[in-house]
């Protein structure tokens, strides 16, 4: 049976500017977290783009855009507005690509994901003085398969703001006026929490590690692992890639103590987990196993789309009853999306449970949200 890993990106490849930052880290309980345990390998290289370079546009490239937004025609627009215009306009031919640029690069291939469309914003935004933040957005994740690497897009967006006031990391003033600034928006979208520069920063480096593990590139994927894990290191998703990358460079026990810190003090860390439990059961430690095993099924994850990653991980190793009950923690977070039901009918099918699949069905072609044709959804409907 093949087990696959799931490493998150940003989007689109799952993802932060320093403020005055506290060198205090803590969960989300509250909880001061100690040090990581020992996380480094000794000469490994650890050789990255610095974090200046990320935000560094040339200077025919800053001329460029500060001659469109001095522009005193142009100056009864809002400069947020202005920035959004400027965007639109130049880069109207800006398209998807699913790789990882810092802003110069973005802006001479006009091409990249949504972290180099907003590493670009943000450093436009620097240059004009607007301010800024970026926000996760929950949407139904991308995944791609690379051997058993599953690495799974999550989607960034950046919110301008019409005030030029400071603003604290993470504060939303509810009256300031404000534009998004994204390739779309689907109706599916779920808005979730600003986050921090830190983190921003560190998704750059951990989007470019992803890409190297993909591509078998252990050194280089280790090295801007690692740097990811320095900005950020309250950030589980960064702690669970770079055990990742540690088993892989035959550093086990390294990663099998990043894990368990991770068990400890990031417990609702669906990806962290779902990876030590594969860890586990290589060792056969059937106790911890159990324990892990156990706080999947009770994190408070408000996602829908992680519980049908997990139900569809516990579907392709034939485990219908297990997908079913995952499939169900989906459909307490989203009883509007038609994945939902389409989730539930073929474990319920898988099962041979015929009626309880057509109901499911029925539901799905009912739910107000779609991400599948109502084409499609009758179709299965009526093979049953």
């Amino acid at each position: 049976m093949t087990v696959f890993k799931s490493v998150i990106l940003g989007c689109c490849l799952s993802v932060f500017l320093a403020g005055c930052a506290s060198n205090v880290q803590t969960n989300a309980r509250g909880e001061v977290l100690p040090p990581l345990p020992e996380w480094e390998v000794d000469g490994l290289s650890t050789r990255t783009i610095s974090p200046n370079r990320i935000y560094k546009l040339t200077p025919k490239q800053e001329r460029e855009f500060l001659t469109y937004f001095k522009d005193p025609a142009k100056q009864h627009i809002d400069d947020h507005q202005r920035l959004a215009n400027f965007l639109t306009e130049y880069m109207e031919s800006f398209s998807y690509s699913g790789t990882t640029k810092t802003a110069s690069e973005a802006m001479a291939s006009k091409t990249g994901d949504c972290v180099s469309l907003a590493i670009l914003t943000s450093a436009l935004a620097r240059l004009a003085g607007v301010r800024y933040l970026h926000r996760k957005v929950i949407r139904a994740p991308i995944y791609t398969r690379s051997n058993d690497i599953i690495i799974t897009a999550q989607h960034i967006r950046t919110v301008l703001f019409k005030s030029k006031e400071n603003l604290s990391d993470n504060a939303i003033e509810p009256w300031t006026k404000y534009i998004y600034i994204d390739y779309y928006r689907a109706d599916t979208d779920i808005p979730a929490e600003p986050i921090t520069w830190a983190h921003f920063d560190s998704l750059f480096y951990s989007n470019l590690s992803a890409t190297y593990l993909t591509e078998n590139k252990l050194i280089e994927a280790y090295a801007y692992s690692r740097k990811a894990l320095e900005l950020a290191p309250d950030n589980p998703e960064n702690i669970n890639q770079h055990a990742v990358i540690l088993k892989r460079l035959g550093y086990a026990q390294k990663a099998l103590a990043l894990y368990e810190y991770g068990f400890n003090y990031f417990p609702d860390s669906i990806n962290l987990l779902s990876n030590y439990k594969v860890l586990l059961e290589r060792q056969g430690n059937e106790a911890m196993l159990a324990k892990v095993d156990a706080k999947l099924l009770n994190i408070k994850d408000s996602n829908p789309y992680q519980w049908l990653q997990l139900g569809y991980d516990a579907y392709d190793r034939e485990e219908y009853s297990r997908a079913l009950q995952l499939f169900k923690r989906a459909e307490d977070k989203a009883r509007y999306l038609d994945d939902v039901y389409l989730a539930l009918a073929k474990a319920s099918y898988s099962l041979g449970k015929r009626n309880d699949a057509k109901l499911y069905l029925e539901k799905a072609l009912a739910a107000p949200v779609k991400a599948n044709s109502e084409q499609l959804l009758a179709g299965k409907l009526a093979s049953l």
